[in-house]
This record gives structure tokens, sequence and C-alpha cells, in this order.
């Protein structure tokens, strides 16, 4: 929930070594390089391709297997929701080491998909230069809701985001079998479930 007038005072909503933390980096990479940021609704096809050519050094990156999403959904959906499709781009020397597609709809803000250069990313820290900067956006244009994607569920905590339950429904193949699998799992969510409300507090 965006209840801060400044991404200052969404700093001061955290705990003091997530605030620390992120100032100390933010420190350090605003003194060792330029990096800008542009937000376009409609790539060029170079930019495009760039984009993509990140996305899918995120997408190889991912432990969790991730959905694969052509280059084509990039370029369509653009066209098919014009007034809701944000492509975040940062560039440092004219270069694109880091790409983000949103949506923003009716005071939500959605973060979808994102790439980076990973040669670079964890020295100059682009996954927060990311929310930063996206979170800067969100307050300068009225948004009140932002909602990350799945994974990285200890980073978003951190960051103050809520958890929202999601349920993923399985079936063995041997319906002999789906009554033990049917309470493995319940006692597997359960036990997550507990894990995770006990470290927000």
């Amino acid at each position: 929930d965006i209840r801060f007038a400044s991404f200052d005072g969404y700093l001061e909503t955290l705990s003091y070594s997530s605030r620390s933390g992120l100032r100390r980096k933010f420190k350090k990479i605003d003194e060792e390089v330029k990096i800008d940021l542009e937000v376009k609704g409609r790539l060029e096809e170079n930019e495009l391709n760039e984009a993509y050519a990140l996305y899918l050094q995120t997408f190889r990156r991912k432990e969790v297997g991730l959905e694969k999403v052509p280059v084509n959904f990039f370029r369509n959906i653009s066209k098919d929701m014009p007034e809701e499709t944000k492509f975040f781009l940062w560039r440092i020397d004219k270069k694109m080491v880091a790409f983000s597609y949103c949506l923003a709809s009716g005071g939500r803000f959605l973060d979808y998909y994102l790439g980076f250069d990973y040669s670079i990313a964890y020295h100059y820290h682009l996954y927060f230069i990311r929310f930063r900067d996206q979170l800067n956006w969100c307050i300068k244009n009225n948004i009140k809701m932002y909602e990350f994607g799945p994974t990285g569920y200890e980073s978003k905590r951190r960051l103050g985001f809520r958890l929202v339950p999601s349920y993923n429904y399985v079936k063995h193949r041997n319906r002999f079998l789906n009554p033990a699998v049917k309470a493995f799992s319940q006692r597997l969510v359960e036990k997550l479930y507990k894990f995770f409300s006990k470290r927000k507090k």
C-alpha cells in the first residue's frame, strides 16, 4: 500500500536494518555511476530486442520454473493495452542494463516481467534501483497499490510488502496415491503459512 508522499517517507516505514541497508546501497551507486531511466508505452524494435535479451538472462537464472513468454508478447501488449502498458528501461552510457514490463491502471501498479544484465546487476544493485525508481514513479503518478510478482518472498517482505496467499492445485496420475498427496500438501501449506507469519511479526 502506497501511503507515503516520498521515497524517504517509504523508507521510514521499514526496519532500521532494511532502511540503512538501502540508503547505503543507493548512496554508493549514485556516487559511482549515472543510471538513466526512461518510461515508455511502446518499444522500438531495437529496444525490444535489447530488452528481450535481458529478459532471457533473468529467465535462465530463475531456480523456480517460470513461464517463458515470446518476444511477440512484449511487441503486441502495447498495441492491445496501450493505456496500461509501461516499459521501464535503465541505461548506463546509453547501454540498456535493466528492463521491466508493468501495467498501471485504476490506481494499481503491477510489476510483471523484468530483465537484467547480470555482468553488472549485482555490483550496481539493479534489483533495488529498479524498485526505487518504480516506486517513485508510482508516487508521482498517484498510484495507491504496488503489486510485485511471485517468488523472492524474503526480499519483498524486507521491502515492506504484504504476502498474499496463493494456491497450487496438484493431482497425482495414480489415483490411489492422491489421498497421501492431499494430506502431505495440506500439512506443507500449513507449515509454510506459519513460518512466514512468524517472520513477518
